[in-house]
Formats: structure tokens, sequence, C-alpha cells
């Protein structure tokens, strides 16, 4: 009879773990599988914040890259203009230069021939003219000054002028004006006084009065 209750006791003891056991590992929660939607949007935004931090790198260095070629540019093309007044300027035939504050006449021997050079400038275009051919030298011209020379004294000097041109370039995108400015004293040779202006002089002349 004690033996029996026993066995009895067991077999039950036996089933409860066993449905205790079952209802256990019925309550577990299930492994995740996937990422949430606040996973997502946390790595979207770190996405956009590196794409912002890389555009505005990328951007930065166009900038500067624009930049420069403005300001290169606008000194080329001061340079080229600048040069080609000069060298028309000094070789002009006596008493045929002339300017206002829109043209430049004068005339020049080339070869045997003589011809007339006519430069028109209304910002921001800067016009040569040779024997009816014309060309434009620059069209980023912002200002272009001539004036007469003078001496130590503020005596005028004659055949001497003082150019003042300047270009303006709009940088690409920004917008950005980049500015260049160059000023030059020219004397026309057929003008000046030789004694004054040892340029012009010969070299014999300069030997013997060195």
């Amino acid at each position: 009879m004690g033996l029996e209750r026993l066995r009895a006791m067991t077999i039950l003891g036996d089933k409860l773990s066993a449905t205790t056991l079952q209802n256990g590992q019925s309550c577990q929660s299930p492994q995740r599988i996937g990422i949430t939607l606040v996973e997502t949007l946390i790595a979207i935004v770190i996405f956009l914040i590196v794409c912002g931090g890389v555009f505005y790198l990328l951007r930065g260095a166009q900038s500067t890259q624009e930049l420069s070629t403005a300001r290169a540019t606008a000194s080329k093309e001061a340079e080229i203009s600048v040069r080609q007044l000069e060298r028309d300027i000094v070789s002009a035939k006596k008493g045929t230069f002339s300017y206002s504050t829109t043209s430049i006449q004068l005339k020049k021997p080339v070869g045997n021939n003589i011809i007339s050079v006519n430069y028109s400038f209304s910002p921001p275009n800067l016009e040569r003219e040779e024997n009816g051919q014309s060309a434009i030298l620059t069209n980023h011209l912002k200002e272009l000054k001539i004036s007469e020379g003078t001496t130590a004294g503020s005596v005028t000097a004659t055949g001497t002028y003082i150019l003042e041109l300047t270009t303006l370039v709009l940088a690409k995108g920004s917008g950005s004006p980049q500015e260049h400015k160059q000023t030059i004293l020219v004397v026309i040779k057929e003008e000046s006084d030789a004694v004054k202006d040892p340029r012009f002089r010969p070299s014999t002349d300069v030997v013997n009065n060195y």
C-alpha cells in the first residue's frame, strides 16, 4: 500500500515538472529577425551627416578653384592688354598720339609703311583696330586711365604717359569679383629727350658718356 502511494506521487511529480518546463519554454520571447525602424532611422541620419560633410569639403575646394581661375584670368588679360598698349605707344610717330576717356589713336611705322592703330574702350570691352582689322584684347575691362607723366619736379615729361588698367572677372558659381590692376609708365620714343631718357640712346653714346 505504501509503495503504491509513493509510486503514484513520483509519477505525479514527473508530470508537474514536464508541464512546468513546457510552460516556461512557451513564455520565452522568440529570437529577433532583421532590424527595427529606430535602427533604420539612426542609420539614415548618420549617412546624411557624413554626406553633408563630404559635400561641404568638396564645395569648398571647388569654390577655391573658381576664385583662383578668376584671379588668373584677370591678371593674364590685364598683362596682355597693357603690353600691347605699351608696344604701340612706344613706337608711335611723333605728333600722332592722342587719347580721350574712351579711345586712343596713333600711327606707327611697320616696315616701310605707316599704319593707323585705334583703341576703343567701353567696359567691359577693350578693342584694338589696326588698318581696319579689329580684335578684342579683353572683355573684362573695368577701367582704363591715361595721364601725362611728370618728372620729379612735377613737370610734365614730353612723350611720357601713365597707363592704369583694371580688369574684373566674376568667379564662376559664387560670383565673387576678382580684380587686377596694372600700372605702367610709357614713353614715346620719337618724342622723348634722348639725353634725359637713356633707354633710347645709342649704345655708343651711352659708352662714351659713362
